[in-house]
């Protein structure tokens, strides 16, 4: 058997406090009562459910009462109360400050409703409006992301054109180089040809060519006396 507080067992008993039936006695002399099973919805029954007699709920169970609490009850029994006035009068206004207090706790619901709504609208507004900045934000920022590609590429493309155009003029600067240094050894060659067709230049191949044979004449006259010829000779 099991007695006091189990699980489930406090709505049980709070709903069908009234269908407890006397069940027995236990062999240590504790009484026990059984609380009927209600009905399911589906059309089942709920197992029986035995308890200890007398058993109460805990949320059955009356608060802990004080000096304080009493006084207080008292007190608002007597709330609003003015001599005289009889005790349906008396309960009439206490009614009617209670409908009263209800009627601006739902005000103030429904205000505060009205008023969360509105919160709440405007956050989705403010939300909205971050999103959208956010976004725009992102655009310009992958826009002047393009921007900077696209000048960057166009800062490359004009150095490799500068680049290029500077190998040009300095292979044209060497190839004009090449070919006025070949004119001015055909010019030297040509003025060497056309010096040495002159009288001038004749006349002075002619002298070259005299002292060499005077030279020849000279070495042979010293061999044939008998003179060691060496390599400066």
């Amino acid at each position: 058997f099991f007695f006091g507080p189990l699980c489930g067992l406090s709505a049980m008993t709070s709903a069908f406090n009234d269908e407890r039936v006397h069940g027995g006695i236990l062999q240590d002399g504790t009484e026990y009562e059984i609380i009927r099973g209600s009905l399911r919805p589906d059309g089942t029954r709920r197992p029986d459910v035995k308890v200890r007699k007398g058993y109460v709920a805990q949320d059955e169970m009356k608060p802990l009462e004080t000096k304080g609490s009493r006084y207080r009850e008292r007190q608002e029994a007597v709330k609003d109360w003015v001599p005289g006035m009889s005790q349906a009068m008396h309960q009439n206004q206490k009614d009617l400050k209670q409908k009263q207090k209800d009627d601006k706790q739902s005000q103030r619901a429904s205000g505060r409703l009205s008023d969360q709504r509105a919160v709440d609208e405007k956050k989705e507004q403010q939300k909205e409006e971050q999103r959208r900045k956010q976004k725009e934000a992102e655009e310009k920022k992958k826009e002047a992301k393009r921007g900077a590609n696209k000048q960057a590429q166009d800062e490359a493309a004009a150095a490799k054109a500068a680049a290029q155009a500077e190998r040009e003029a300095a292979e044209q600067a060497a190839s004009a180089a090449k070919k006025a240094e070949k004119a001015a050894r055909a010019a030297e060659q040509q003025a060497a040809e056309a010096y040495a067709a002159s009288p001038e230049g004749l006349t002075k191949k002619k002298d070259k060519l005299s002292g060499i044979l005077s030279e020849i004449a000279e070495l042979e006259k010293a061999r044939d006396n008998g003179q060691e010829l060496t390599d400066s000779d």
